[in-house]
């Protein structure tokens, strides 16, 4: 059965609801993402695009169009904190798991390791 697509809501009934599948999955890592990291500033976009592309016959007349319909969400990037990092004579990036602030800062475990390996 031929559909005409003359406003938004008729792109749902594409391939029995596809759209709207791909659309509610998009929406629902939107509001997971939003309730994971409510913290961190930027806006969460949902982007549905769709790609029309005229596909014509050996006269040169229209005679069919290619479409696709593509959902996409963006968010803010995934970051760490920041890390002070040194580099050892390997070239080899080093951290410090016990003061993740400064690296070269020995700590109160390092140097209980290192009493205990010097009595022994």
């Amino acid at each position: 059965m031929l559909h005409e697509i003359v406003e938004l809501a008729d792109l749902g009934k594409i391939d029995r609801g596809v759209v709207n599948l791909l659309f509610r999955q998009a929406l629902e890592r939107i509001n997971k993402d939003i309730d994971d990291r409510s913290a961190v500033k930027g806006a969460r976009k949902l982007v549905i695009t769709l790609a029309c592309e005229p596909v014509q016959g050996a006269s040169g007349t229209l005679e069919s169009v290619k479409v696709e319909v593509e959902v996409k969400v963006a968010a803010p990037a995934l970051r760490t904190n920041t890390y002070s990092m040194g580099q050892n004579a390997q070239g080899h990036l080093m951290f410090n798991d016990l003061s993740p602030d400064a690296v070269g800062q020995r700590t109160l475990d390092e140097e209980i390791e290192r009493k205990i390996s010097d009595d022994q």
